[in-house]
């Protein structure tokens, strides 16, 4: 018969490390929850959340066009009036999430989306809530206190 010896130390690690996947997990189902719940134009709505064979996933609803950053890198500083036309509808979504005592605490241009769907206003964007996909779990929102 053949033994698996853990040394002391690691069982502990690894007990951590399991008690730490079962907080990320339980702390993204809530957040994205969160996130889904605030109702903005400016903000990508959260269809789903989960996980599938150990895999935590969010869906979000498609957003056609770029994210600020790839549009930056492309085309260098944006007039005023761009920043201005960005910059707005990104400020509404972040006030209406604060609103609902949620915080983004990944702000930056490549989590707001252009969306050039026809009838939206030229340049408009809109802030996704966890960022865009693959997702960092610390882009997700998080209620205040």
């Amino acid at each position: 018969m053949v033994r698996s010896r853990v040394p002391p130390g690691r069982a502990r690690e690894s007990a951590c490390a399991r008690v730490a996947a079962a907080a990320f997990r339980h702390r993204f189902i809530r957040e994205s929850r969160a996130a889904a719940a605030v109702d903005d134009p400016h903000i990508i709505p959260v269809c789903e959340a989960g996980a599938a064979q150990g895999v935590l996933f969010i869906a979000m609803r498609y957003v056609r066009g770029g994210d600020i950053r790839t549009l930056l890198h492309q085309h260098g500083p944006l007039s005023a009036e761009r920043t201005a036309a960005i910059v707005s509808p990104v400020a509404s979504a972040l006030d209406a999430a604060h609103k609902s005592g949620l915080v983004h605490r990944d702000v930056k241009p490549a989590n707001m989306r252009l969306d050039v769907r026809p009838g939206r206003p030229a340049g408009n964007a809109s802030s996704s809530g966890c960022g865009s996909c693959p997702l960092p779990a610390s882009a997700l929102t998080q209620p205040t206190r």
